[in-house]
């Protein structure tokens, strides 16, 4: 899939997600809003699928493992969804700071092969392949960025209007990313032609 697809394709489906994000209604027998689990579960799709798409873009996600039980932890082990070996600031990659997610998980660390599954901090870092559109890149990890804490918003009981915003800040960086120049400099260039 072409970065333009790529962008197209996932502005598509977010608009198609904000549109059904509205508030609740006031009588449980006339509300007809989606539940927020349902947001939830349709975006947890959306991101998973995007993020598997934006490793052909040269955006991957790297996990690093901060701390387990395991007595002998070395400093950042990593894994990843590639199959690939990718060090904590491996120089094949680019490591800007961007992070997908910071918290526990359970999950294996990989500073053993012994080791079972655990509690643990973990952050997922966004890695660029040396040689990609670096602009192309940071606008994918913005996007994937909010969908992540729209998610995060998406709890039942909570507000819709912190889903709505995170996936229109979203939207909004995939119009620049089509685009073929920022909105804000088209429209300085159309002032600066009208004066």
């Amino acid at each position: 899939m072409d970065s333009f697809k790529f962008l197209t394709s996932l502005r598509s489906e977010l608009i198609i997600q904000i549109q059904g994000i509205e508030n609740a209604g006031y009588s449980l027998w006339w509300d007809n809003s989606t539940s927020n689990y349902i947001t939830r579960r349709e975006l947890t799709k959306i991101l998973k699928k995007y993020i598997e798409f934006a490793s052909v873009h040269g955006v991957l996600i790297v996990t690093r493992h901060c701390d387990c039980p395991n007595k002998r932890h070395p400093e950042y082990p990593t894994s990843n969804r590639y199959g690939q070996s990718i060090p904590y600031l491996s120089k094949e990659y680019i490591w800007e700071g961007r992070q997908l997610y910071q918290g526990k998980r359970f999950c294996t660390c990989p500073c053993s092969s012994h080791n079972p599954e655990t509690e643990h901090h973990v952050i997922d870092d966004f890695v660029f392949k040396k040689g990609s559109d670096l602009n192309l890149c940071r606008a994918i990890a913005l996007v994937l960025s909010d969908i992540a804490n729209a998610l995060a918003n998406s709890g039942d009981r909570q507000p819709r209007s912190g889903i709505r915003e995170y996936l229109l800040r979203a939207l909004l960086t995939l119009h620049d990313a089509i685009l073929p120049e920022p909105i804000e400099l088209y429209i300085a260039s159309k002032l600066n032609r009208n004066n």
